[in-house]
């Protein structure tokens, strides 16, 4: 029996791994630059900060380090406001679960603001308790505080 269920947002709730792909070449259209062929490729294995610095040199921005970050998380702010999509049937699952009455969590390394607005878009908001980040604890997803925390408060909420 199904007691509770901890999900991941990126790839497994939104259909949202290819803006990272994208990031680079958007921002650089956003402002009337030419992104070069390939440059997705270019980009994809860099960090954010290693694919600032590429960015910066290689097409000789003005702008500094910190206002080209920024403008590629803007970038993905506004793909999450606006375009993310849910991945296939997993609204038809969490359905199933809710139905159920299954308890369900959200555990992510990703922007907690992102993740709500795309989930209230696309009216999945209403099935999760609760989203909890890496960031509120300070601790990436390769330690197992965030899941212990989840599972947790899914426990709590049976006992309801």
């Amino acid at each position: 029996m199904i007691r509770g269920v901890i999900f991941d947002v990126d790839g497994t709730l939104l259909d949202s791994m290819g803006i990272w792909e994208v990031a680079g070449v958007r921002y650089l259209e956003n402002i009337q630059v030419e992104p070069e062929p390939g440059l997705s490729k270019i980009l994809y294995p860099m960090t954010i900060e290693e694919g600032v610095a590429y960015t910066k040199e290689h097409y000789n921005l003005p702008q500094s380090a910190e206002e080209i970050t920024q403008g590629l998380l803007m970038v993905v702010r506004d793909f999450y406001y606006k375009e993310v999509q849910a991945k296939k049937d997993v609204i038809e699952f969490l359905e199933k679960l809710y139905t159920n009455k299954i308890p369900m969590i959200i555990a992510t390394a990703g922007h907690k603001e992102y993740a709500e607005a795309a989930l209230k878009r696309l009216g999945m908001d209403h099935y999760f308790q609760e989203i909890r980040t890496c960031s509120e604890l300070v601790r990436g997803k390769h330690e197992p505080e965030i899941y212990l925390q989840c599972a947790s408060i899914v426990a709590e909420s049976r006992k309801k």
